[in-house]
């Protein structure tokens, strides 16, 4: 079984947040509105600071990791102005 890794991106500080690994786009996707909706996180304050990128997929049996980097979702598509 294959899952698709993640990562939150900070464009100002030029770093990702940490790596975590989910079953597809739109359920990660799902994920980062939901952070970008709470109050006391960073994301929330300055969306467009923030992306979510798709990063590849990691292979569950075999441990072999594909890249593709893309950005899919900003920040600021998910805040309330």
């Amino acid at each position: 079984m294959t899952k698709k890794l993640y990562s939150v991106y900070d464009k100002k500080g030029q770093n990702t947040l940490g790596v975590y690994e989910q079953i597809n786009d739109l359920v990660a996707i799902r994920d980062f509105s939901l952070l970008c909706k709470k109050d006391d996180t960073p994301i929330c304050k300055f969306p467009e600071d923030y992306s979510l990128l798709a990063l590849g997929e990691i292979d569950q049996e075999t441990g072999v990791i594909t890249s593709g980097v893309k950005t899919i979702a900003e920040a600021k598509d998910y805040t309330e102005e």
